[in-house]
């Protein structure tokens, strides 16, 4: 389901800013009503009268954790507190659910039975899929489909281009701003969070993505804010750009509980360290290169900040205009005005 422009990012702003946020240290558990256990697949079952989507199977849904919440097809698990809505025919609960939430309990539970194995067929034709994860009452539009039926698109590096959830907080000073009364004995720093394209709701230490609605609280001192937004929003297009799918996949391979300190500083700091090493180096060879062409320096520039490298190709019109910061929050060219379905990473040599 296409998300219109009918005023619906306003409304997911408010609902988002007032929504439960995941913490980077435990799933966030929702709070139970009545005598319902809704950790008993049978108790999860009796909250489905009245279901409206007749091609989903209650039972399937419960099996995967899920229980009703009775507002359209909202369901939410009952282990991790995600939140799935828009279900289209074809759609595997098991495999929306890992897609949302890697790490819930219910799901390691499943791996490690026989009966839990699924079945491709149905989901590598079926149309892709917008769910909603009402954990931060965010509509995503995912990059891909259930692993099973990953589109051969994304394996070569091509992410569907959505527009950001957070408009206002596109830009870094935006999202810098919004720290002001981020209290100062709270680690990581502002700078470390802004970076990874989180900013403050104003709410303990709760911060937002500005681009997926990712929600993440509790925060500690060695928690590294790039490890933690690719583990709990993998599909994420600005980590995708900024850290890559090699990054993502070393966060989401942690098992809980997460690293010890020394652990995270090795992944960590040494991972900066890296980053750094190449960023210099890249910055030599841009600068010796400027020196032979000097015209060349500024062509390499995005042209939307000015100051970092070009490094994204929009498609389907193929221009080559901005950098890894600047493209998640572009829903349009601005060459051609053309509207972007796709960005393929691109590395200038």
């Amino acid at each position: 389901m296409a998300r219109s422009d009918d005023g619906r990012r306003n409304r997911v702003f408010d609902t988002a800013m007032a929504a439960p946020v995941v913490s980077p240290r435990s799933h966030f558990s929702p709070s139970t009503s009545g005598s319902l256990n809704l950790k008993s697949k049978e108790d999860r079952l009796t909250t489905f009268s009245g279901w409206p989507v007749s091609f989903m199977s209650e039972n399937s849904l419960a099996t995967a954790g899920f229980y009703y919440l009775h507002k359209g097809d909202v369901v939410r698990c009952a282990f991790c507190g995600v939140e799935v809505a828009h279900w289209e025919e074809g759609d595997n609960p098991m495999e929306e659910h890992r897609r949302w939430s890697p790490s819930c309990p219910i799901l390691r539970k499943s791996t490690s039975n026989a009966g839990s194995s699924t079945s491709s067929s149905t989901n590598a034709n079926s149309n892709p899929v917008y769910d909603e994860c009402g954990l931060y009452g965010i509509e995503i539009r995912p990059n891909s489909g259930p692993e099973n039926g990953k589109p051969l698109l994304e394996q070569l590096g091509v992410n569907k281009s959505r527009g950001p959830v957070h408009r206002a907080f596109t830009s870094y000073n935006a999202r810098m701003q919004s720290f002001e009364t981020w209290p100062l004995s709270l680690k990581p720093r502002p700078e470390e969070l802004v970076e990874a394209g989180f900013f403050y709701t104003g709410k303990s230490d709760q911060t937002l993505c500005f681009n997926c609605g990712c929600g993440l609280r509790n925060w500690e001192p060695t928690d590294d804010p790039w490890i933690e937004h690719a583990k709990w929003s993998s599909q994420c297009s600005f980590v995708v750009l900024n850290k890559g799918k090699d990054f993502i996949q070393k966060a989401m391979s942690k098992e809980q509980p997460l690293l010890q300190p020394e652990d995270i500083e090795k992944l960590g700091i040494k991972e900066e360290k890296q980053t750094l090493k190449s960023a210099n180096s890249c910055s030599t060879e841009l600068q010796q290169t400027a020196k032979k062409s000097p015209e060349l320096s500024s062509d390499r520039l995005c042209k939307i900040c000015l100051q970092e490298e070009l490094g994204v190709v929009f498609l389907p019109c193929g221009h080559l205009v901005a950098c890894v910061k600047c493209a998640p929050k572009i829903e349009n060219c601005p060459i051609c005005r053309k509207p972007l379905t796709a960005t393929v990473r691109a590395f200038l040599s």
